[in-house]
């Protein structure tokens, strides 16, 4: 099966190059919180990694300004906001797809790509849920994980969910 997989809250390079060794469609970034990566950083992890798409994870209260400004220095192709910042930033933006995102649940796409698939948050890496359900398009949490002994991040878990799924 061919999967759309947005993996959210990148936070450093190993979590992006993860994401582009399962061929990633989105790589989601947060913005307007207080673990945001700085502009350099995430320009320098895109340098690293190729693939996926750069999508901003916009926080509730950022200001558009801001929003408007990163899509000028970086390269946007999407921006994951709630339907309020949609009305609002439609209009202000140009070439941008947007991911609806207010539910817990779902992240609705919409606009101008081909892509009008909704994509199911995986809480828990279940792979048996994914295939039982026929889910293609689903995204993933990037949350914090120890540190081997040196100094990378255990992947562990993803490597045997994404085999389950069939992509290793």
């Amino acid at each position: 099966m061919d999967y759309r997989i947005k993996f959210n809250h990148i936070g450093d390079l190993a979590d992006a190059r993860f994401a582009a060794s399962v061929q990633a469609t989105w790589f989601g970034f947060s913005v307007g919180y207080s673990s945001d990566l700085a502009i350099h950083v995430i320009q320098d992890i895109l340098n690293w990694c190729q693939g996926g798409k750069l999508c901003l994870q916009l926080h509730p209260d950022v200001e558009l300004e801001t929003v408007i400004n990163l899509c000028s220095v970086l390269p946007v192709e999407g921006l994951e906001c709630n339907s309020a910042q949609f009305a609002t930033l439609d209009s202000n933006v140009n070439g941008i797809h947007f991911l609806i995102n207010d539910s817990n649940n779902q992240i609705s796409t919409t606009n101008t790509v081909q892509d009008s698939m909704d994509y199911n948050t995986v809480e828990e890496l279940d792979a048996r849920r994914i295939l039982n359900n026929n889910i293609s398009s689903f995204s993933i949490n990037c949350m914090p994980t120890d540190l081997g002994s040196v100094g990378e991040k255990d992947h562990e878990e993803w490597y045997i969910f994404f085999e389950e799924l069939g992509i290793f």
